[in-house]
């Protein structure tokens, strides 16, 4: 007989396991604060007053330089390769295997939060949870002069952040049996040659799928600002008929407990809030901003232009429950696709999050398959990018229209029609070649340029406001602290020594997953390291101009010729080459 489901949703609140996601996210608010100390080093600012969580994150965890550091043997068989969180782990276990006397008070505090978090998800009475805090995020898009954002949320209380983390963690194990092999984004099981499937896999398998295969029709489909329009009713239905299929499936039933936190989070939230916050948010920061909602659109057609439906519309975006959200409110779809048409060696089907992709030999199967899909997402009030007949592949202003599209219906891929299909942010030819998508190339171009215009701004500012004194840095090192960032954010912590990038959080590493292909287009990374070496020979001559009249200490600037140039082992070309490639080209 299995274990009892209320056991098994206990074990998921273990001081072991909420001692690791407290771990997590103190990490990454550190990350976060690190990001913007940079500035700080340059140009002295007001200290701004840290926040209540992070007040009560240093309650709970001792500072940095007390943090124990494993042997390097427990670190090589521990799971979690980052050091920071196997150090700070290995902290807490230590302290709190001591005598109680021996323990320091942030022991104390920690055990404290932990009973608090436990109670909270095991055995308080009323379950409620705080609306998420609201932060826009700029879109990079207008609507004539004003801009648009995207509504991110943010749950300020930490236990509840935690409870919520747990629970959707839960969720996702035990419902991640039932979702289809089609889908494959946010998966707990390793359901794609034995491991858990990324983005860079459903390249993979359209290479798999196209070989030996000449001419194929595509279908693809994108939801309209996909987490802002789900109905909150649809995502009931769509939760109840899943557990309804996990029973039938292995007779695990989920706990009552986590259903009364899902409605909960459902509760907490609304579009309606997002808009009434957000407006408010434009209005105190005088920005001429609003949200990117396709409001009318929705309300007309699917709910008779009444706008109180607002108040049950919409998850927030950046919490761990939108996520599981996400495939629970498609499943009907991927099974549709699979059961359906899914039965031939001359069909594919894929779902990452609110994008899929259908490949068929057939073009009938195609827009059949599409149009089913279409239909099903009118049948939970989804809103997607309406296809329209592609003009030809043939000159500049046809060709943007296919890049334009975000839905496409039933086009061929071939040499002599459409030559490009894309999916998760990569590009594939019909003859297997892929290269990063261009919009991501772009996006990357002018992430440098603001970069090195927001350091231009800062220390203008500083100067306008007499107050050059509090510009911390010389000249040359604010140039080489600048370049430095640059290197180390597009392609990561670089080691001369072995000829090897050390950090994996770099934009090039993202991309990782196709690099190591051979048949890619890398042309335009040299496009990203032209760009980085003009905006640092702009920011050159911009700070020699504005400090050679403005020296800092009595230090008159002197030209660093050739700075700019940051060499092949720094290039993001270079970079992606694969290591054996890089050997060959010394």
């Amino acid at each position: 007989m299995g274990r009892s489901h209320a056991i098994i949703f206990e074990e998921y609140f273990s001081d072991l396991d909420i001692i690791k996601s407290l771990i997590n996210y103190r990490l990454k608010l550190a990350e976060r604060r690190h990001e913007s100390s940079f500035f700080d080093r340059i140009i002295q600012s007001e200290k701004l007053e840290p926040k209540a969580i992070e007040k009560q994150l240093s309650k709970i965890f001792p500072p940095r330089n007390y943090w124990k550091r494993p042997s390097f043997e427990k670190r090589k068989t521990s799971k979690n390769r980052n050091v920071d969180f196997i150090s700070l782990l290995f902290t807490v276990n230590y302290f709190r295997s001591q005598s109680i006397n021996r323990q320091p008070k942030w022991v104390f505090e920690l055990n404290k939060l932990i009973k608090e978090i436990r109670y909270q998800a095991l055995y308080s009475q009323k379950i409620e949870l705080s609306t998420p805090k609201l932060s826009p995020i700029l879109k990079n898009k207008k609507e004539g002069e004003i801009d648009l954002y995207r509504p991110i949320s943010i749950i300020g209380d930490l236990s509840s952040r935690i409870v919520m983390n747990l629970t959707a963690r839960y969720l996702m194990d035990q419902l991640d049996v039932v979702f289809k092999n089609s889908s494959f984004a946010f998966r707990r099981g390793k359901i794609y040659q034995n491991r858990v499937p990324t983005h860079h896999d459903c390249f993979k398998e359209i290479k798999r799928f196209k070989k030996g295969k000449e001419n194929l029709y595509i279908s693809e489909c994108d939801i309209k600002a996909f987490f802002d329009i789900i109905s909150h009713d649809e995502i009931r239905k769509s939760y109840a008929m899943i557990k309804d299929e996990l029973f039938k499936l292995n007779g695990t039933r989920i706990f009552g407990r986590a259903d009364d936190f899902v409605e909960a989070f459902l509760n907490s939230y609304s579009i309606d809030y997002a808009i009434s916050e957000s407006e408010m948010y434009f209005k105190t920061n005088n920005i001429k901003g609003k949200l990117s909602f396709p409001k009318d659109e929705l309300l007309n057609t699917f709910y008779s232009g009444n706008a109180e439906a607002l108040k049950s519309i919409g998850v927030p975006q950046g919490t761990s429950f939108s996520i599981l959200f996400a495939n629970l409110i498609l499943h009907d779809n991927d099974r549709l696709m699979e059961e359906k048409f899914n039965n031939t060696d001359g069909f594919l089907y894929m779902r990452y999050c609110d994008d899929m992709i259908i490949l068929s030999a057939k073009e009938n199967e195609a827009n059949k398959a599409y149009e089913e899909y279409i239909k099903l997402l009118k049948e939970k009030k989804l809103l997607h990018h309406n296809e329209k007949p592609l003009f030809p592949y043939l000159d500049s202003s046809t060709k943007r229209d296919f890049w334009d599209r975000k839905s496409r219906k039933g086009y061929q891929w071939s040499k002599n029609s459409y030559p490009w299909i894309t999916f998760v942010g990569y590009q594939i030819r019909y003859d297997d070649f892929v290269r990063i998508r261009s919009s991501s190339i772009k996006k990357e171009t002018k992430k440098q340029k603001e970069f090195v215009e927001y350091i231009d701004r800062r220390i203008r500012k500083q100067i306008k406001k007499e107050k050059k004194d509090q510009i911390l840095k010389s000249y040359k090192s604010i140039l080489n602290r600048v370049k430095n960032r640059m290197i180390s954010s597009g392609i990561g912590r670089v080691s001369l020594f072995r000829n090897k990038t050390d950090s994996s959080y770099s934009w090039i590493n993202g991309f990782r997953g196709i690099l190591d292909d051979d048949k890619v287009f890398r042309t335009s990374l040299k496009e990203l390291d032209r760009n980085r070496d003009e905006q640092l020979k702009w920011l050159d001559d911009q700070l020699f101009k504005v400090l050679k009249k403005h020296q800092i200490a009595g230090k008159k600037p002197k030209r660093i010729a050739g700075f700019y140039y940051t060499g092949r082992p720094y290039s993001y070309f270079y970079r992606s080459l694969r290591n054996d490639d890089i050997e060959e080209k010394k």
